[in-house]
């Protein structure tokens, strides 16, 4: 019959990695199936290149971060918290700092160095690891055994861990091949959409304002066939529309032809900014417009809305009427955008969708439609926002796996 591994795991990304090191580590014979001639291609891509590896404070405070799948994340994040991840790290020699928004890093910058550390734990707990293996069948003969086809090769395995990711950044070799094993499995899968993405805007008005930033700001998204949706966070104009926190966070509610409303200010009581902006139309009436945008607004975007409004950067407020002073008013609070682009997996940090959590144990990762099979990270239907978030799940979704699999063997 040949060998058959305790596990067998697809996709050499920081969830396999780790399980790889921990399964092994615990005495079992691992085998660690990647498709390209290295692993972590996607994790060297992570927090701009920096790693941003998970998040301060209380792992509590990690669960609303993970959109409508709270309470599948708790146990999993509970057993390995944030704590314990760095604590894995920092036993290699790692050293850590914590930015102002929270996010943690490496002190290095270097993502590589998370890679690095998490591949020579793998080999010094045994695991051996075929690079350039692409998988291209597996073959379920009842729930004793696994087998997977990778070229002219096959292996057979007690246990089968799939952590291929989803099919963001394609270019690392992150598209979508974890679905197809599970749909052949017969697991549902929830349609794959892109997560953490900038917008296109259509008509964009501000290009020349590309580089402004803004601190909580309110952005309300307006989609076409589901309620409104409205988030406060940091904004950034860019050449082609928008991005910042606000609106990657967004990404996963929104398509293409979507409506937004920009809330440039940090009014959050509208009512009460309309009556004070209109009383100092009223008193300073030789005031000239632009001057007073320029109290809410960076100069250039003042001038991009007076543009809008086509309302003459000269002009005083005497020489506008209400109807001209109430539309500026809303360009202010409610500025109009319509989404181009909603963004596509070659630039999505992260995907939405895939293996349906309603088919999967959240304590341990395995499938509840067969034995000994287990999803980790990104290929399941989890998607949390930017900071940290989805690292951390990956470790701690590939954590629960390998200790189920451990107390079983």
């Amino acid at each position: 019959m040949g060998k058959i591994y305790d596990a067998i795991i697809i996709g050499a990304g920081p969830a396999g990695l780790f399980a790889a090191q921990l399964l092994a580590g615990g005495g079992l014979e691992v085998l660690l199936l990647e498709r390209n001639d290295t692993a972590g291609k996607k994790l060297l891509l992570s927090g701009q290149g920096q790693c941003n590896l998970t998040h301060a404070g209380r792992i509590e405070d990690f669960f609303c971060h993970y959109p409508e799948k709270e309470r599948f994340v708790k146990h999993s994040l509970y057993a390995f918290d944030n704590n314990r991840l760095m604590e894995l790290f920092q036993a290699a020699g790692i050293t850590f700092f914590t930015d102002d928004n929270g996010k943690i890093f490496p002190r290095s910058k270097k993502a590589a160095e998370i890679r690095e550390c998490m591949v020579n734990n793998c080999l010094l707990a045994g695991v051996k690891v075929e690079y350039n293996a692409f998988v291209s069948k597996l073959e379920c003969p009842g729930n004793s055994a696994y087998k997977v086809f990778s070229k002219k090769k096959h292996f057979t395995s007690r246990n089968l861990l799939i952590a291929t990711g989803g099919r963001s950044y394609p270019a690392t070799g992150s598209t979508g091949d974890g679905y197809n094993f599970a749909k052949f499995l017969g697991h549902n899968i929830v349609t794959p959409r892109p997560a953490l993405a900038s917008f296109v805007i259509d008509k964009y008005h501000f290009r020349n304002c590309a580089g402004i930033s803004f601190k909580n700001i309110e952005v309300k998204l307006i989609p076409q066939k589901t309620p409104a949706v409205t988030m406060n966070g940091d904004l950034l104009l860019t050449h082609k529309g928008l991005s910042g926190p606000v609106i990657l966070h967004l990404s996963r509610y929104a398509n293409d032809g979507d409506q937004l409303l920009i809330n440039f200010t940090q009014e959050q009581n509208k009512e009460k900014f309309k009556a004070d902006f209109l009383n100092v139309c009223s008193e300073e009436r030789n005031l000239f417009i632009r001057t007073l945008l320029k109290r809410f607004l960076p100069e250039r975007l003042a001038d991009a809305v007076l543009a809008e409004a086509e309302v003459s950067t000269g002009a005083v407020l005497s020489q506008l009427n209400k109807k001209n002073l109430l539309y500026l008013f809303t360009l202010l609070c409610e500025f109009p955008m319509c989404i181009k682009s909603a963004g596509n997996f070659d630039e999505a940090m992260v995907t939405a969708g895939g293996v349906d959590c309603r088919e999967i144990e959240p304590r341990s990762m395995e499938s509840k439609l067969y034995k000994g099979l287990y999803f980790i990270g990104e290929v399941l239907d989890v998607d949390g926002e930017s900071g940290g978030y989805n690292l951390q799940f990956a470790f701690s979704s590939a954590y629960a796996a390998a200790q189920k699999i451990l107390k079983n063997t």
